[in-house]
């Protein structure tokens, strides 16, 4: 592993290792702390419990005149 420079600040040692260990961690491909056995998986929303498809689309941009019901000329 290259070496850690730290570039601002004076951290203490107990940083310096707790980086050096998710640094190792990370290399050794332990799976993240949310995927570990024991704890509960987030599902995906489904659409249904999509609250923002509820919400009123916006309006029409361009107004639309109702067609007349006699077409033009046969009156």
């Amino acid at each position: 592993m290259p070496p850690i420079t730290v570039l601002y600040g004076q951290p203490t040692p107990e940083e310096i290792a707790a980086v050096v260990a998710v640094f190792a961690a990370r290399a050794a491909g332990a799976p993240p702390a949310d995927t570990r056995p024991g704890l509960p998986r987030r599902t995906p929303r489904s659409a249904w419990a999509d609250r923002a498809a509820g919400l009123r689309r916006p309006l029409a941009t361009r107004f639309t005149r109702p067609r007349s019901v006699v077409p033009p000329g046969a009156a």
